[in-house]
């Protein structure tokens, strides 16, 4: 969880090079934990409900380990691709870390699309892809007497939640 927090804070100097006073670096160390730590804490909620759901014996503090390790890679598989992006991106292109270029398909949208389209378009993502795989790896190995047929379930109906929540956030602006 540290790392996620410290990454995430660090790349705010790297990316967008603030003013740095004692005032800001708390407020943004405060962010940062106030946004990362709800955010594993109810991913790890969904997969271990949804574990349990799928009667795949899923320890809760199992399912949190998981999931910190999987955000904490989607993190830096994030940084890595806008680091990439910025590098080989005119300076005029305004690089957006937290949803880098070339890693979905809004791209290839134009812009008469709707929000909700180019949301979803937004979710077909190679980092969400990667987390997918790592989130299969993490419960194979945590519970490997679990059908592969029960691990796919709970990856693929996470995979459905998180998608229906964004969708559902995305209709109600």
């Amino acid at each position: 969880m540290l790392a996620a927090v410290g990454i995430r804070f660090g790349i705010l100097f790297i990316f967008y090079q603030p003013a740095v006073t004692p005032i800001k670096m708390l407020g943004g160390l405060l962010f940062q934990i106030l946004t990362v730590v709800p955010t594993v804490l109810v991913a790890s909620v969904v997969a271990w409900l949804t574990a349990r759901a799928w009667r795949v014996s899923l320890g809760w503090t199992t399912a949190f380990s998981i999931l910190t390790h999987a955000y904490v890679a989607f993190t830096v598989a994030t940084v890595g691709f806008a680091s990439v992006a910025g590098t080989l991106l005119p300076e005029s292109v305004d690089v957006d870390p937290r949803n880098p270029p070339f890693t979905n398909v809004t791209a290839l949208l134009g812009g008469t699309e709707s929000e909700v389209l180019r949301t979803l378009a937004g979710e077909i993502d190679v980092r969400s892809v990667y987390v997918l795989v790592l989130l299969r790896l993490g419960l194979r190995g945590a519970v490997p007497n679990a059908p592969p047929s029960a691990v796919a379930a709970v990856v693929l109906t996470i995979a459905f939640v998180r998608v229906a929540g964004v969708m559902a956030v995305a209709l109600l602006r």
